[in-house]
């Protein structure tokens, strides 16, 4: 029987897939993308709160299941410099209750950061921002 130390499970020598990958994180990233619209809209134009809780769950599940995806693929992610634009998102992410009044920025650097890292090149994407031994970066697309 063949054993795994747990850098080998975290960070394998070849992404893991699962059937289906491309076509999920296709539409996890359009609900991604509508969900985070549309709360930006909603804090733009003043919406009730209730109104906004779920455009902000919307956007927040579809992305933390998009990044569950690239965490299943290869913990290297976290050290890519798309990881590292998803960990500030998140960060700024929990921003937003602590710094009432300030939704829109928060809301709009995070929409800049999501953009600009999503249509780097795949490159750069990957490329890693702390380099390990033992690290493989993710080549793939979608």
């Amino acid at each position: 029987m063949k054993t795994f130390s747990l850098q080998q499970r975290l960070l394998p020598d070849a992404p893991r897939d699962f059937p289906g990958r491309r076509v999920t994180r296709s539409v996890l990233r359009t609900v991604h993308i509508l969900g985070g619209g549309v709360l930006i809209g909603a804090y733009l134009f003043q919406q009730p709160q209730s109104s906004i809780h779920l455009w902000y769950i919307t956007a927040t599940l579809s992305g933390m299941l998009l990044f569950l995806t690239d965490l299943h693929a290869s913990f290297a992610v976290l050290f890519e410099w798309r990881g590292l634009s998803i960990i500030s998102k998140i960060c700024l992410l929990l921003l937003l209750p602590l710094m009432p009044g300030y939704e829109i920025y928060i809301l709009s650097l995070i929409l800049a950061i999501g953009s600009l890292s999503s249509h780097l090149s795949r490159k750069f994407r990957h490329r890693l921002w702390l380099k390990l031994p033992d690290i493989t970066q993710d080549q793939r697309r979608g």
